[in-house]
């Protein structure tokens, strides 16, 4: 199993709602500027992103939070008209029924 499968698969044994919020503390902690490149290859590594898609150098994203919602370079996924397409790499940990206009996904969470 891949490292970042069993990171998931850890994360979701654990409260969600204290998990997010930690998770938000140290995505958005500053990453030193001589550490950001071996940071965001680890990071690739462990999650299966493509550091050369990303439109900036390595060393200009400030935060892992900065390099997880960095724009990739222009043309590099085309959409095609019509299509469904979602705004993240990632993997459904969660899905469900519309009811009453509602549906439960996201950390256990009603949204309309």
């Amino acid at each position: 199993m891949a490292l970042g499968r069993l990171l998931i698969l850890v994360l979701t044994l654990l409260p969600r709602h204290f998990v997010s919020r930690i998770g938000g503390v140290i995505a958005n902690l500053p990453v030193p500027r001589p550490l950001r490149a071996p940071t965001y290859r680890l990071y690739c590594r462990i999650f299966g992103a493509m550091a050369e898609e990303a439109q900036l150098p390595l060393s200009e994203y400030a935060s892992i939070n900065a390099f997880f919602t960095r724009s990739l370079k222009p043309g590099l996924r085309p959409i095609t008209p019509g299509a469904l397409v979602s705004p993240v790499d990632g993997t459904v940990g969660a899905y469900g029924i519309v009811t009453d206009d509602m549906v439960v996904q996201a950390k256990g969470r009603h949204y309309s």
